[in-house]
């Protein structure tokens, strides 16, 4: 897969991340890198931070297919408060 190609993905997938983390965790995030895997699954992990606190790292898995959010990863007492709770 070409870079170009690998960031029209990442360009892509960034406002359904967003959205998950502002529908779940009510907060924003920005994203700074990514890493496309498809093993079994077209998916894309986004990483980045909470928008209001940069010492706060979160990633995503998104299935860039599907254009669906799943898996949000981050510090344990960030991810307690997800709403509603797994």
């Amino acid at each position: 897969m070409s870079k170009s190609s690998e960031e029209e993905i990442f360009q892509k997938s960034i406002p359904i991340a967003s959205k998950y983390f502002n529908d779940y965790y009510s907060t924003e995030v920005v994203f700074t890198d990514y890493k496309i895997l498809e093993l079994n699954a077209p998916l894309i992990i986004l990483k980045g931070h909470v928008k209001t606190d940069e010492t706060v790292h979160v990633s995503i898995e998104v299935n860039y297919k599907e254009n669906t959010a799943q898996d949000a990863s981050g510090p344990e007492d960030f991810i307690k408060r997800r709403n509603p709770p797994l």
